[in-house]
């Protein structure tokens, strides 16, 4: 009885792998000459499908059941389970590759092998064995008759079980994917977020758990282990994860956030991310072995700001919160005195940054790892890195000050690159993105600081490990200087905290376009924000006033000293434009007309104050003007707030561009409701 079932399993495996091998060499013959891949994964699946089925109305000589009870009657409920498992997950699959590659209009594993039929046809007959192989669990049960089955088991539902729990892994991980692609604001990043967060492939650990062999009755099992196997063998070792790998690597390796990624994730079993309280702990400790003085401060996270540091206890107004040792400063002094081999003219900011690449590079091998290993992996958050779609919707005045910013990048770059290129000793394989990390690193992190051999400002700053994992707030009052005696950087508190609190530093009274340029962030609700109209002002057309005219009056504005900075508030315009938009709305103007150089005259007394207005007409057009600037900025604010829509998710970048329009609106909205109360109380 033994022999009979196994030389009829034998023969309904070898027909399978027939069918399997024959449909997909039918299927090349069609797709070789048109180099397309397009229904490579469609045919697969199908393929599949139709095998299981085929395998499970074996004999085929039997007519086919006309009814559910007749199907019931005819199969275990084993093989209508497996049989039925195989073609949801099958069709599925198909369904989901099929509309990618069309979405895609190509399938990259393929962009080089569909040209060489030879080996384009090596992929055809790879999947018929994955096929076949993957499929023996279901083959053999639908190869076994009916009466020599026993009944379903507690083995049974467990791998029906399993077998769901790994379909649904499977879908949720491609449905999270593909929503992500889907975004435009995502095009040039990586997934990191759902279950994507726990492992780099959890679609595959879908995949892989799907074959498990808990269904099949132990008569056969030794040969449908094979299926997860060969499953977890061409997924990790073949044409799965390594591709995949590969490819992310060359499109984000550069990107510290995917190195950081890759280091914390697992790349196939779902699991927590590593400990991120380890590269703190080892900074700590590396600190402490070379003297740096204790504080009662830790790292931790905080909602509304992320990674900030925390009070351990409380700490008083007037209490020294920090203090780094002149020989853990970072400056340029320190490091000419490294590199004194080098003749290196070189800013601060140009010099530290190369240092900290420098070190980056070695690895575990820098004696500042510790360090190195707590510095942010990227900087998506700095509007000098931000996608072109992001950043050309910046307000205007924030798009040119990083234009500015990105200028003096290139020239302190090609000064490092330079420097680099002619000396063989020093590690130069350091691409424009590596040094971008470093020089962002310095800007965001770096302190006043002056030094002994310098009196160039632009020299005036260091890098203090420790003080720079405190966060901003305009709130907190301090005091920072370097301590001559002591011979540290010390901070100083004004503020008092508790217990469990964030500890604050303040570096100045910034506005938000300031702070999301230097530091990459915003604070909502700063008070230092305001709404520059420089643009609008320069632009706009006044009745009467020709190019001439308007040029003599900017004359004016410059040689008084009210040419640009033309700013609002929260429910405050400022006196410059008021000031400006007097002179620019006169309508008779001109400097060799005495009613003219009266009028000039009129208006430099506002200026002192000997008078408030120049005539009521001036004031009421001034105002009319005003309020027109200001209504075609909020509709500018509006529009671009508008087109932000069309990036779905949460990047940082997206939600820093929006916060910035949100509070111009706000603040134009505020200053057009006073210029229509003063219309209405002065004018009406």
């Amino acid at each position: 009885m033994s022999h009979l079932l196994g030389t009829e399993i034998a023969n309904m495996l070898l027909f399978i792998l027939s069918i399997a091998v024959g449909s997909q060499i039918a299927a090349y013959s069609i797709a070789a000459p048109l180099q397309t891949e397009k229904f490579f994964d469609l045919v697969g699946c199908g393929t599949y499908s139709i095998c299981a089925i085929i395998s499970l109305l074996k004999p085929w000589n039997l007519p086919f059941p006309d009814d559910f009870q007749s199907i019931l009657r005819r199969y275990h409920p084993r093989q209508l389970l497996a049989t039925g498992m195989m073609i949801i997950w099958s069709t599925r699959l198909a369904t989901f590759l099929f509309i990618r590659v069309l979405r895609a209009g190509r399938d990259s594993r393929f962009d080089k092998v569909k040209k060489i039929p030879m080996i384009f046809m090596i992929y055809w007959l790879l999947q018929a064995t994955w096929i076949f192989i993957t499929g023996l669990g279901v083959y053999s049960i639908n190869a076994l008759p009916k009466e020599v089955q026993s009944d379903l088991s507690l083995l049974d539902h467990i791998g029906a079980a399993i077998w769901l729990f790994g379909l649904t892994l499977e879908v949720i991980a491609d449905y999270q994917k593909t929503e992500f692609k889907n975004n435009p604001g995502n095009k040039e990043k990586f997934i990191q977020s759902g279950l994507w967060s726990l492992s780099r492939h959890p679609n595959y650990f879908g995949e892989i758990i799907l074959t498990n062999p808990e269904i099949v009755r132990p008569l056969y099992a030794y040969l449908v282990w094979l299926s997860p196997i060969f499953t977890t063998f061409l997924i990790t070792k073949l044409s799965g994860i390594p591709i995949l790998e590969k490819d992310s690597d060359k499109k984000f390796g550069r990107l510290k956030e995917y190195q950081l990624y890759k280091e914390r994730t697992n790349v196939l079993f779902p699991w927590f991310p590593k400990n991120k309280e380890d590269n703190w702990t080892n900074f700590r400790e590396c600190l402490k072995r070379k003297g740096f003085p204790k504080t009662n401060l830790t790292l931790a996270e905080f909602q509304d700001t992320g990674r900030g540091m925390m009070a351990t206890r409380n700490i008083s107004a007037g209490e020294i919160i920090i203090s780094v040792p002149k020989k853990f400063l970072l400056t340029h002094d320190s490091l000419r005195d490294q590199y004194s081999r080098h003749p290196m003219k070189f800013s601060a900011h140009q010099f530290i940054a190369l240092y900290l690449i420098l070190e980056y590079k070695k690895g575990t091998q820098s004696n500042i790892y510790p360090y190195i290993d707590m510095l942010p992996k990227d900087f998506d958050n700095m509007p000098l890195t931000y996608g072109k779609e992001i950043f050309d919707l910046l307000p205007y005045n924030v798009k040119v000050d990083v234009e500015s910013q990105r200028a003096k990048f290139e020239r302190d770059y090609t000064g490092i690159k330079k420097f680099l290129d002619g000396k063989p000793d020093v590690q130069s394989k350091i691409s424009r993105e590596d040094y971008l990390w470093g020089w962002l690193c310095v800007n965001t992190r770096c302190i006043y600081l002056e030094t002994k051999s310098s009196y160039d400002v632009k020299d005036h700053i260091a890098i203090a490990p420790f003080l720079d994992f405190l966060n901003h707030s305009h709130e907190s009052k301090i005091k920072g200087e370097f301590n001559h005696m002591t011979q540290c950087y010390e901070i100083t508190t004004l503020t008092p905290y508790k217990k469990g609190n964030q500890v604050f530093i303040n570096y100045g009274p910034h506005d938000n376009f300031f702070i999301l340029m230097e530091y990459g962030f915003v604070i909502p609700n700063n008070p230092y924000n305001y709404v520059s109209l420089d643009k609008e002002f320069f632009e706009i057309s006044f009745p009467g006033e020709s190019e001439l005219i308007r040029q003599e009056k900017l004359d004016l504005l410059f040689h008084n000293g009210f040419y640009g900075d033309y700013c609002l508030r929260i429910s405050e315009i400022s006196f410059r434009l008021l000031t400006a938009l007097r002179l620019r709305v006169l309508q008779r103007f001109d400097d060799s007309v005495l009613e003219t150089q009266g009028i000039v005259r009129k208006w430099k007394n506002t200026i002192t104050g000997l008078t408030e207005i120049i005539n009521p007409e001036n004031e009421r057009l001034m105002y009319f003007y005003l309020k027109l600037i200001c209504e075609n900025s909020l509709l500018k604010s509006e529009t671009a707030l508008e087109a932000l829509k069309v990036f779905e998710g949460t990047n940082v970048s997206l939600s820093h561009t929006k916060l910035l329009w949100l509070e111009s609106i706000t603040i134009l909205r505020s200053v057009i409701s006073i210029i229509q109360d003063f219309q209405q109380e002065i004018f009406m």
